[in-house]
């Protein structure tokens, strides 16, 4: 699990443009690229990029003039880590089709099951894939205020069962 570049350099845009955020409006001053560049070391041709690309999703407007740049358009309470993260990347977790080239040689212990075998393979599909229903529900539940405030983030793994498979995964 890693997140892109573009999702880096986009979080690290908006938390400046969220901590410039006055009165409950999310219009706080606006922050030219260059500005936001130079305040985190990104290349600027990058994140002109990331900007419109945050832009066309509605999570900052563009402020044209001489004391212009981004703002947000929302408020941190309203824009996720999943709006961002799927902006940029489509997912986390990936769950290819096939077994990796080589692992046919598997000698281990598997209760009696080929690791081969589709109940194998989709026994482990299916399992990736409620993990990776559980990570969305987290991002799409953390916002960027949370991060702005230093907000603990709290969790429970309320479907435990689905993973039991008798004597486990």
């Amino acid at each position: 699990m890693k997140l892109s570049r573009k999702t880096e350099y986009a979080l690290q845009a908006l938390l400046l443009l969220g901590s410039a955020t006055k009165n409950g409006s999310p219009a706080g001053a606006p922050l030219s690229v260059r500005q936001l560049a130079e305040e985190h070391g990104l290349p600027r041709k990058f994140l002109e990029t990331i900007m419109r690309d945050l832009r066309s999703i509605g999570v900052v407007e563009s402020i044209a003039g001489k004391n212009g740049g981004y703002q947000l358009r929302l408020l941190p309470r309203e824009i996720t880590l999943l709006q961002i993260i799927r902006c940029f990347d489509s997912s986390l977790l990936e769950v290819e089709g096939d077994a990796p080239e080589g692992e046919e040689e598997f000698s281990g212990e598997t209760g009696g099951m080929d690791p081969h075998s589709g109940e194998a393979v989709e026994r482990v599909r299916r399992t990736i894939l409620t993990i990776s229903e559980q990570l969305d529900q987290l991002l799409d539940s953390t916002t960027l205020e949370d991060i702005l405030n230093d907000r603990p983030i709290q969790y429970m793994i309320t479907n435990r069962a689905e993973f039991a498979f008798g004597e486990g995964i």
